[in-house]
């Protein structure tokens, strides 16, 4: 298994052990973490990044805006 997959099994055990229907990471370095160090900024000094993730029991979502989805796509 490789270590973002294990990443994505470790929240979903988390979230289930807590009754969450999901969790929404939009903090740069929480983003870095579950992405294996993926990017989400564009400004350093901020802990918020110009991109989120959202895992369910059953899918996982990139939110982003257009400009940096095609980086963030690889």
């Amino acid at each position: 298994m490789q270590e973002t997959e294990q990443k994505i099994r470790n929240i979903r055990e988390w979230m289930a052990s807590r009754h969450f229907d999901g969790l929404y990471l939009r903090r740069v370095s929480s983003f870095a973490w579950a992405t294996c160090g993926a990017a989400s900024y564009v400004n350093t000094a901020s802990s918020q990044g110009e991109a989120a993730l959202l895992v369910t029991a059953h899918d996982q979502h990139l939110f982003t805006n257009k400009i940096e989805a095609p980086r963030l796509e690889k």
